[in-house]
C-alpha cells in the first residue's frame, strides 16, 4: 500500500498502540484470525487516520453537523498489506488509552478505499474514518488537513465503506451534503426508544 498524505499522529497515541501490538506479538497472544496467523517480524503501523463519530442525536435534531473526534486508528500490515486495526481513544489533557484491534470489513474497505482513491496522493490532504454506529455505517472522509471546525466542508469526498443500506454502497463516492441527507433519512427511522448510543 502506498503512503499516503496524512498529519502526523500524536506520539503518545502512536506509542500506545505499538506498546501493545509488541507485547502480544512478543507472546503470541493475538485473537484474531489474521494477526495469529502473520509473522510478527512483519507487523508495522501504517496509515494513520483520524476516526470521527457522527452520533444520532445529531442526525435525528436536524441541527448543524459537529463530527465528535474519538481518537486515532492505525491500519496494521504484514508484508505491506493491511490485515487489521489498532485504535488509540483519546482522553483528557492530550493522553490516549487503547482501544482495541479489529480485522474484518473496516479494514478492508478503508485500505480499499485508500488505494482506488487517486485524490488520496496530493498534498494537504487528510483522510478520516467516520462512524455512525446507529446507523451501522462507516465511510472515509477525505478533507483537507488541518481543515478547521467539526463539520463537513464543502470540497470534503465520502466514500461509504461499510453499508447495510442500499442507498450507500460502498466505494461509491457522494458529497457530503447527500450523505447527511440520507444518514438524516436512516436516523429518523429508527425508533426513539429503540435508540443504540452512538
Amino acid at each position: 500500500m502506498a503512503d499516503q498524505v496524512q498529519p502526523e499522529a500524536p506520539r503518545e497515541a502512536e506509542r500506545i498502540v505499538r506498546h501493545v501490538l509488541d507485547a502480544l506479538a512478543a507472546r503470541s497472544a493475538f485473537r484474531t484470525p489474521r494477526l495469529s496467523l502473520a509473522d510478527p517480524r512483519t507487523l508495522a503501523l501504517a496509515s494513520p487516520h483520524r476516526v470521527v463519530v457522527l452520533p444520532l442525536e445529531v442526525l435525528r435534531a436536524g441541527r448543524e453537523i459537529r463530527l465528535v473526534e474519538r481518537g486515532w486508528r492505525f491500519l496494521i500490515t504484514s508484508d505491506g498489506e493491511a490485515i487489521a486495526a489498532a485504535e488509540a481513544l483519546a482522553q483528557l489533557r492530550g493522553r490516549f488509552r487503547f482501544g482495541g484491534l479489529n480485522e474484518g470489513p473496516l479494514v478492508t474497505g478503508f485500505a480499499t478505499a485508500l488505494r482506488s482513491n487517486p485524490g488520496m496522493q496530493e498534498p494537504g490532504v487528510e483522510t478520516r474514518l467516520l462512524l455512525a454506529p446507529a446507523l451501522h455505517v462507516a465511510a472515509v472522509v477525505i478533507t483537507q488537513a488541518g481543515a478547521p471546525g467539526p463539520g463537513f466542508r464543502t470540497r470534503d469526498t465520502i466514500i461509504p465503506i461499510v453499508s447495510a443500506h442500499p442507498r450507500l454502497p460502498p466505494f461509491r463516492v457522494i458529497p457530503p451534503v447527500d450523505y447527511v441527507a440520507i444518514l438524516r433519512m436512516l436516523a429518523a427511522e429508527i425508533p426513539v426508544d429503540g435508540a443504540k448510543g452512538g
